[in-house]
Order: structure tokens, then sequence, then C-alpha cells
């Protein structure tokens, strides 16, 4: 399996692929997040030179970067936020010099930014299922709130809301069915019964019964 670095994700990113709305999700291994993020952010002091003569001019010095790989880190995500608002401010000496920023999972690439100014913004129909919440391609940004992870017939998938309501699941699983042509997985419902004041599993109340 290839080893995943930044380099080998900035290639990618460079490289422009175009993302299709039909592109299944394909989440990474386990039972947490299931995508990973990089990005990489360059950043220099802009510095008038020759200041009094003809020669008068602008150069970008003491140029660095802050970059990333690995899982969904909100701390990271709001570290690079500040970085890059920091950089895109008027009279601010820091100047942004170059950006990019991805997402992705087993497959590939799930959603990509990069440039300045006239950046390109690319999400796949895979981002939309992870990121339901989400109305635009974002990377760095969607991780800067608090986020829960939930499951929902099989997939794993970010949420902004700590409990989803039945009609927000519901229109989820439609959501897939439309985008993708697949139905995910919908847990059985289990009959149940009121004893005694209280809601009962019938399996759970067949089961007690026979013990007894």
């Amino acid at each position: 399996m290839r080893r995943l670095t930044l380099s080998y994700i900035e290639k990618l990113v460079k490289s422009g692929p175009k993302l299709g709305m039909d592109r299944r999700p394909s989440p990474m291994p386990g039972r947490k997040w299931p995508t990973r993020v990089a990005w990489s952010i360059t950043v220099g002091d802009r510095k008038l030179v020759g200041q009094g003569t003809p020669d008068l001019r602008c150069e970008i010095q003491n140029v660095r970067s802050l970059s990333y790989i690995g899982k969904p880190n909100r701390y990271r995500a709001l570290e690079a936020f500040a970085c890059i608002s920091r950089a895109v401010q008027v009279n601010n000496n820091l100047q942004l010099v170059g950006c990019w920023q991805a997402e992705f999972d087993k497959a590939g690439l799930v959603a990509y930014r990069s440039g300045i100014g006239k950046n390109t913004a690319v999400a796949s129909g895979a981002f939309y299922a992870y990121h339901p919440h989400s109305p635009r391609p974002e990377i760095i940004e969607a991780f800067i709130q608090p986020l829960h992870l939930k499951y929902l017939g099989g997939m794993r998938l970010y949420s902004l809301k700590q409990k989803l309501t039945a009609d927000a699941v519901d229109d989820y699983y439609e959501w897939f069915y439309k985008q993708f042509k697949k139905r995910l997985r919908r847990p059985r419902a289990q009959a149940s019964a009121t004893i005694a004041g209280e809601v009962v599993e019938l399996g759970n109340a067949s089961a007690n019964a026979s013990a007894q």
C-alpha cells in the first residue's frame, strides 16, 4: 500500500483532477474518522526595498510554511485558518505566498482547494456524503467547528449536531440513494410494548419470559 505523504497529496492536488458527483465514499479503515486531511500554507513578510531610489519594489522575506497531514484535528484546522486569515488582511505585512488543502479517503481525493486569489475549489459527491452540512467545497473551514461522528447505514459522516432528528436521518438516506443509486442499510425496526409503564423490546421481553 502506498504511504500517503504530504508531497504525494500535493502532486494529486496540483494535477487538478476532476472529481465526479457520482464518486462514492470509500471510508478509511477503523471506526473513527472516515477521511484524512492535508494542507500546506506558505507565507512571508512583505517589505519595501530600495526606498529613496527609482528601484523601489516589494520583496517577500522570511518565507515559512505551515503544513499538516493526518486525521481531522480541530486545533490544527483553527491554527491554519488563523494563519490564512492574517495573511489576507488588508494593511498587513504578512503575505500569502502559496496555499493548497485536500481531504481524501481510501479511494483518493474527496475535495481540494488550491491557489491564491482566483483559487480552485473542487468537491466530489463523496465530500457531501461525509459533510452533509457543508454547502460548498471546504477543507480547513469544515473542521474549525466541533463535529460529531455519526453512523448511518454503515456510513460514517460528520455532523454539526450532537443528535439528529428522524427527519434528518430519512433525508440523508434518500439523498444518498438519489446521488449514488445505492441504498444504505437501514436498521431493522424492533417491535416493542409497554409493560408496567416501561417500553420494552419484544425480543428482550420474550427472552426474559423464557428465562423465568
